[in-house]
């Protein structure tokens, strides 16, 4: 079932909803999954304990692929960009001014070990753009391709061979112009690890789009704590009260039997929250939006809805005809749940995805450098790239500090940085909640925390698996 069924027996699924949608969606959102998993907790220590974070970096982010960056990120030749994860430090570079092939590891874009083959110094502190990689400490240099070129004082190091000392590589690829890293030269490819996420996001057409605003912040709690507060809808009616007309308890996880990397969650918009409220006319839904979306100070009335127009119908179509004047393109044939829907998808371990028009952004969650209990926030806005033959001036990253509000951030609409914010409070509290608590296990439901037991049966296949000296 896709809700768990209220005292009475009744209860409205995501499948109903569109069931009955004047335009409906593809053949993949109408199937619901849900795998089963053989455990109902977990230990706190897996949020906790700097020795369970050391075993990630060593079984999980060394070993899994993770998004780095975008292609515009490093557009020229010799565009470099630096991508840290724990206490991994890798440079991504532009090697050519060639296109990237998709889903084929690329020698376009390369990826290197930050650390010099000579005394381990970083040899890029930032983003930027070089002609060669030069360390800045003693001078040793290499081509963008990774070969050693230049050894100062090459008389003195008599036991080294140019050619025997290239930068250590990691494997790169890219999907969409996410640019992706491996430090696993075993592991699987990058088109085997995305599994079913290429095709059913298909039509969000990434490739032709860009990075138009990103936030990043440092957040007080350990990096699965914070993606895990996005990945359930549980929390709604507590954290975010105040959307209960217009955000419903109507939601579907789906959970694939076979497939590790990949679950989702479909969540209605436009209707209301049934268990435990009163019944609300569909201009009520109507007149609570308009409210909400306007953070209690609208300049205009909220619109009057016709005879036998429902609020969610009336917002699909506007939200189908302003893209499609934004755009540029047509979306008037989109369907209500994709131009409507909060539609999440999760690629393990890091990275959550939102199918259709409503949320244009992608999340990422990551340790901040060594520390189990911080997190490195990351908020990237996606638009369609301009027409004009112009590049896109570069973007600047909105580094917020503790205290700083998405709100006022600029990065996310108002309303829906309100909501973040409303998230925020949950996750400054998680981490010390955690600790000042006896040692525990943390418990998920059956069904709305379904896609949480997911995440931590991938992260098992990858923690249990033996290493070599193991």
């Amino acid at each position: 079932m896709n809700k768990l069924a209220p005292k009475n027996g009744k209860y409205t699924s995501y499948q109903d909803v569109i069931a009955t949608d004047k335009i409906a969606p593809p053949e993949d959102m109408h199937t619901h999954s849900s795998a089963q998993y053989d455990f109902h907790s977990i230990s706190k220590a897996r949020y906790t304990e700097a020795e369970y974070h050391d075993l990630e970096m060593k079984k999980v982010w060394s070993r899994v692929w993770q998004m780095a960056c975008r292609v515009e990120d490093i557009p020229e030749e010799g565009d470099t960009f630096v991508y840290e994860i724990g206490h991994l430090s890798l440079i991504v570079v532009r090697v050519s001014d060639d296109e990237p092939q998709s889903l084929s590891e690329t020698k376009v874009i390369k990826a290197y070990y930050n650390s010099c083959r000579h005394r381990g110094r970083k040899l890029v502190e930032h983003n930027t753009s070089v002609q060669c990689i030069r360390c800045p400490y003693h001078g040793f240099t290499w081509s963008l391709e990774g070969e050693l070129t230049e050894i100062p004082y090459e008389w003195d190091f008599s036991k080294i061979e140019k050619k025997s000392m290239p930068l250590l590589e990691v494997r790169v690829d890219v999907w969409d112009g996410f640019v992706f890293i491996n430090m696993d030269p075993d592991a699987e490819s990058l088109k085997s690890y995305l599994e079913i996420l290429p095709e059913q996001l298909a039509n969000n057409f990434y490739g032709e789009q860009v990075v138009v605003k990103h936030s990043q912040q440092v957040l007080p709690a350990n990096w699965k704590t914070v993606m895990e507060s996005f990945m359930e809808g549980l929390h709604a009616h507590e954290t975010h009260g105040h959307t209960w007309a217009h955000l419903s308890d109507i939601l579907q996880y789906d959970t694939f039997p076979g497939v590790r990397h990949i679950s989702r969650s479909f969540h209605a918009v436009g209707l209301q929250v049934s268990e435990g409220r009163e019944k609300l006319t569909e201009q009520e839904i109507m007149d609570h939006f308009h409210y909400n979306v306007h953070l209690g100070n609208p300049d205009t009335p909220p619109p009057q809805l016709g005879q036998g127009v429902t609020a969610r119908q009336y917002m699909a179509d506007i939200m189908r005809a302003q893209h499609t004047l934004k755009t540029g393109k047509d979306h008037m044939h989109l369907s209500d749940a994709e131009a409507l829907d909060v539609l999440q998808y999760t690629l393990f371990p890091n990275i959550i995805l939102f199918r259709g028009i409503t949320l244009p952004i992608i999340l990422r969650f990551r340790p901040n450098k060594n520390d189990h209990s911080q997190c490195i926030f990351d908020i990237f806005f996606l638009e369609d790239k301009p027409k004009s033959q112009v590049e896109s001036p570069a973007v600047e990253t909105v580094h917020m500090a503790s205290g700083d509000t998405y709100e006022e951030a600029g990065v996310l609409e108002d309303w829906l940085g309100h909501v973040y914010d409303q998230d925020m409070v949950n996750i400054e509290n998680m981490h010390g909640g955690l600790l000042s608590g006896p040692d525990q296990e943390v418990y998920l439901s059956d069904y709305h925390e379904s896609r949480i037991k997911h995440f931590h049966h991938a992260l098992n296949l990858y923690m249990n698996k033996k290493l070599g000296g193991e």
